[in-house]
């Protein structure tokens, strides 16, 4: 399965070339192309564009990503191969210089690409749409498709596996998801918070959420001598974003988790896993509690704007419902296994305080 995500910048395109360009990553630049530019000047020729026309303010370049999953029979060649093809069928790229490169340091071949936002034809900025974007991911789907590999499928992960459907959020999270709708969490921490919980609840050990977090470009430093547990952007890093880097004490400060190194290594070890018959009981209540509370919530929000701003709102607050609902299932899942330490701690007292007969 092959997911395309697509973000623009406002820092030098130098650094992110030189990061997508990166020998380690490009088997020493062998998966490296330039499309309207040459492979190893294509930063140059970019910053050129962009004095030749006077447009060297704003935002600088669009950047995407292509991954596939790491059980998907992709080779890097074909894989770069798909993405030049890609890039060669949209036409918004055409007049734009695109450096494209493959990287295979990871789990999953994952594809770079970075777009120049000023045309070397006429100077003009790159506008893309929404449609358009729909339109790239469809492209993206067919010529993955017609090379024998899986596409994205609307409702499922990454890998393939079914994405839960959204319910809903008791007081303690809405007041979360009204929080993350003011926006007081800072983007970078929110994106990054969401991967770690999705990482934690999905692995069983720390060598496993590192490696889970690594396929969405986080690298964690979890160390035994350190006292802090931090997170890196590496593709925020890679921009020279200054702020893309996030302690797990500020995610605690920002959504009031109580997360610790010790409590997550608890959790793994005893299990922190909910029977089916509950979580579907807790899913029901949501899913009935759901429907009232973000009705109210929507025609309060939404009344007066335009359709266009309407979308805008409903993507944001159903981004904003769904980290909500990670966090709420975070708090209920640390509950659980803060009880379970404290009936074996209680046991424990028990059996080393019995009277002798």
């Amino acid at each position: 399965m092959a997911t395309v995500k697509i973000i623009t910048s406002k820092a030098k395109v130098k650094k992110i070339i030189d990061y997508i360009t990166d020998g380690s990553k490009t088997e020493n630049g062998r998966l490296v192309s330039g499309v309207n530019c040459q492979a190893y000047s294509m930063a140059n020729e970019m910053t050129m564009t962009k004095q030749l026309f006077s447009k060297e303010n704003g935002r600088s370049y669009f950047h995407g990503i292509i991954s596939f999953a790491p059980s998907e029979n992709v080779t890097p060649e074909l894989a770069h191969h798909m993405a030049l093809e890609l890039i060669d069928n949209t036409e918004a790229f055409r007049g734009f210089e695109v450096g494209v490169s493959t990287h295979v340091d990871k789990a999953h071949i994952h594809s770079h690409f970075v777009v120049n936002s000023v045309s070397f034809i006429d100077g003009k900025k790159l506008q893309f749409s929404k449609k358009q974007l729909a339109q790239f991911k469809l492209t993206n789907d067919n010529i993955v498709a017609a090379n024998g590999l899986s596409v994205t499928v609307k409702g499922k992960k990454f890998d393939g596996s079914d994405r839960r459907e959204l319910t809903t959020y008791d007081n303690r999270a809405y007041k979360m998801l009204e929080k993350a709708q003011r926006k007081e969490a800072p983007s970078y921490i929110r994106d990054i918070a969401l991967e770690v919980l999705r990482a934690k609840n999905t692995a069983t050990s720390r060598q496993e959420m590192a490696d889970i977090l690594a396929t969405h470009d986080i690298h964690m430093d979890w160390r035994d001598n350190r006292k802090h547990v931090v997170f890196t952007d590496l593709i925020r890093q890679a921009e020279g974003q200054n702020k893309h880097k996030v302690r797990l004490e500020t995610i605690n400060k920002y959504y009031g988790l109580g997360l610790s190194k010790e409590g997550i290594e608890d959790e793994w070890r005893l299990g922190n896993g909910r029977s089916s018959e509950n979580e579907a009981r807790e899913q029901k209540e949501r899913q009935l509690s759901c429907g009232n509370e973000a009705g109210r919530q929507g025609n309060e929000q939404w009344g007066g704007r335009t359709d266009a701003e309407r979308k805008v709102a409903r993507a944001e607050q159903q981004r904003a419902i769904e980290f909500a609902i990670e966090v709420q299932d975070e708090i209920e899942a640390t509950r659980k296994a803060r009880r379970t330490i404290q009936r074996q701690r209680e046991m424990e007292y028990q059996k080393q305080h019995q009277p002798c007969l």
